[in-house]
């Protein structure tokens, strides 16, 4: 989820080339003068000098531009990434991606499952009658599960919740959540199913408090 800075880089290589040919095909570096006098360079280091600082103008720009590109919200990790069209309803990460970006852009009700009750609004948590501390972290997984209440959710479609574009994710950062939220919720709330993913049942498991 890393942004390479190759797709900076190299772009911003090509335009410093073709923006430094330009330029000398015109201008002789050993002609150029800075208010009035002549700065008596060689060719090859003026070549070198606005070479470089082409190339770093072109990066500078292109960071700028992507950096921009995406709201103050997704840069600081607070919202899920933008999903234009919901796609095939059938398809299990378009679907997490709708409900997460319709519970981010209007009053929720209260999530009930597992006997856990969440409130969105609020952004706090319940279990049976007992309040319960969560990080930000760990309230967003546990909303993207209660979302999803009886539905196997992969990690990755979880990472895609949690992280924003461009941020780079821990390859444990989920399971550790899932690790903290078992601990503070109970250990039978969040079901791991094998090669695929995480699920909260929709009742609460047996002998457990419902509340």
């Amino acid at each position: 989820m890393q942004h390479k800075p190759i797709l900076i880089l190299w772009p911003s290589f090509l335009i410093a080339l073709v923006m430094t040919t330009a330029f000398f095909s015109v201008f002789d570096p050993m002609e150029l003068t800075l208010h009035g006098q002549a700065l008596f360079i060689s060719p090859l280091a003026g070549y070198t000098a606005f070479f470089f600082a082409s190339w770093a103008l072109c990066a500078l720009v292109s960071a700028l531009t992507l950096y921009l590109q995406h709201s103050s919200a997704e840069i600081n990790g607070f919202a899920p990434p933008a999903i234009v069209d919901d796609g095939n309803p059938d398809d299990p990460d378009a679907r997490l991606r709708a409900l997460v970006r319709r519970a981010a852009g209007q009053p929720q009700e209260q999530l009930q499952a597992a006997g856990i009750r969440l409130d969105p609004a609020a952004r706090t948590v319940q279990r049976g009658s007992e309040p319960v501390a969560l990080s930000t972290r760990e309230f967003d997984l546990l909303q993207a599960l209660m979302l999803n209440a009886g539905r196997v959710l992969s990690r990755e479609q979880l990472e895609q919740h949690l992280y924003s574009w461009g941020r780079e994710v821990e390859s444990n950062a989920v399971e550790v959540h899932i690790h903290h939220l078992r601990k503070k919720l109970g250990a039978d709330c969040i079901q791991t199913v094998r090669g695929v993913g995480y699920l909260l049942p929709k009742a609460a498991p047996a002998g457990g408090s419902a509340g």
